[in-house]
């Protein structure tokens, strides 16, 4: 498959993910993973292992979009998941929208600007 990232070409096979996930820490990013061989990594450290292999360190990781990354790991046939929330986030989140104090903001902001 062949991919441009950033003015970057690259020609990009399955074996060269399984390659670079053998360099990249197992696990989690701050939202996204891509799943290899039924494990989880990192989706931009993955991305960033794998142009490190097939062009040398070239571009930084901040050089690249996360939309870069899955969409050139979708193209390879590749999973990319969205982190499961941890049991604390779950619990705020169910809370979400249920206190109202009934205040009014533009109500409010045109008073305070009198």
């Amino acid at each position: 498959m062949q991919a441009v990232l950033r003015n970057l070409h690259l020609d990009l096979k399955r074996s060269d993910v399984e390659k670079a996930a053998q360099k990249t820490p197992q696990g989690w990013g701050r939202k996204y993973a891509v799943i290899v061989r039924g494990k989880y990594f990192p989706l931009k450290d993955l991305m960033l292992s794998l142009i490190n292999l097939k062009s040398g360190p070239t571009l930084l990781k901040m050089d690249f979009t996360t939309e870069d990354a899955a969409r050139t790991f979708r193209r390879l046939g590749y999973s990319v998941v969205l982190r499961p929330l941890d049991a604390e986030s779950s619990k705020l989140s169910s809370l979400i929208g249920l206190v109202s104090l009934g205040g009014n903001a533009v109500a409010d902001t045109e008073r305070y600007d009198e």
